[in-house]
């Protein structure tokens, strides 16, 4: 049976990259920065993502890096969001209060 594609990434997709990967955590967890001063961190994690061929925001909030999946891939949520709630019924107006 041929292979379906799906939008979500399969861990397969990853096994030749184990190394890169490897390496990427090891040099993370060897140069440890501030809580809120993560510059150096920022900047490596957006220039591993550019090399892999993810489009790249970089200073989200500050020091936050968004890496987008590029033209023709869409990444999309391994799970629904949660229900919609219905909506509130509006109350009525209090006694002596006109409405707006």
């Amino acid at each position: 049976m041929p292979k379906t594609s799906n939008q979500f990434a399969d861990i397969s997709d990853f096994a030749d990259k184990a190394a890169e990967l490897a390496a990427a955590r090891q040099h993370l967890h060897a140069h440890p920065e501030l809580s809120f001063q993560e510059q150096e961190t920022a900047a490596y994690v957006a220039e591993r993502l550019e090399s892999w061929g993810y489009e790249v925001t970089r200073n989200v909030g500050g020091l936050g890096v968004v890496g987008g999946a590029g033209p023709g891939r869409r990444p999309r949520s391994p799970r629904p969001g949660p229900p919609a709630r219905p909506p509130r019924r509006p109350r009525p107006p209090r006694p002596g209060c006109t409405p707006p």
